[in-house]
């Protein structure tokens, strides 16, 4: 039986709500100027009239209230910031539910939350636990290829003329890495991969050598010495000795 829920911006009806009650909660334990000026009629209301507290305390203490305030202001601010710079990032993800990994598309503002954009779905910021460099990434995601197509190729001792292509293919891709995503490479799958290069290159030395060697001799019909049929020393045999 198939479950329907509404939804509404996206979200299930039942998480937006749940989402604005929570929301409610945070703003309620929030302590705002309407707040403090609540404690502070209810300290002037209270206080031994013996020992009143004197206008510069008072003062005192809005100026230490501004203060937070201000600070808190700064690290909202701050962290609006922190969060617009994720635009572009690749990010991992860990929610209650599900975990998710991708680069960031756009950052959106609601109801004084802040929500990123991942593989076409909404997550609150603060759900990011891992903020991964793009450089980084790639050196990685290139590195992790190469090795898959070292591994493809035969061991040296195995190697034949007729993976000259994927040697090459190889050679390409590893000179057009630069030397960070090169970094990234596993020692032995270089190591192998030296090693294919340096047999191929054997191999093709090899080649051109039995390309060169000279042909087999003749079996001696075509003439030679001691041949009757083109001349040589018998051919004076037979000859008439002139008369006295």
């Amino acid at each position: 039986m198939a479950l329907i829920a509404p939804v509404e911006d996206g979200q299930l009806a039942a998480d937006k709500i749940a989402d604005q009650k929570k929301k409610e909660s945070e703003d309620g334990n929030k302590l705002g100027y309407d707040q403090f000026l609540q404690l502070l009629c209810a300290e002037m209301q209270y206080q031994d009239p013996l020992e009143p507290t004197s206008n510069t305390d008072y003062i005192a203490q809005l100026a230490t209230f501004s203060q937070v305030e201000a600070t808190l202001n700064m690290q909202t601010a701050l962290q609006g910031l922190q969060v617009n710079a994720l635009v572009g990032k690749y990010v991992n993800i860990k929610t209650a539910d599900t975990m998710d990994s991708g680069f960031v598309d756009y950052v959106q503002y609601e109801n004084g939350n802040q929500y990123i954009y991942v593989n076409g779905k909404r997550y609150n910021a603060a759900d990011v636990y891992e903020v991964i460099d793009t450089d980084y990434m790639e050196a990685v995601t290139l590195a992790d290829a190469f090795a898959v197509a070292v591994g493809k190729l035969p061991d040296k001792d195995k190697l034949t003329l007729n993976d000259l292509q994927s040697v090459k293919d190889l050679v390409t891709v590893y000179e057009s890495l630069t030397s960070y995503q090169k970094s990234y490479i596993n020692q032995d799958v270089l190591k192998k991969y030296k090693e294919l290069v340096d047999q191929m290159a054997k191999l093709l030395g090899d080649s051109s050598e039995e390309d060169k060697k000279p042909e087999a001799p003749g079996d001696g019909t075509t003439g030679g010495e001691g041949d009757n049929t083109t001349g040589g020393a018998d051919k004076t045999e037979g000859t008439t000795k002139p008369t006295a």
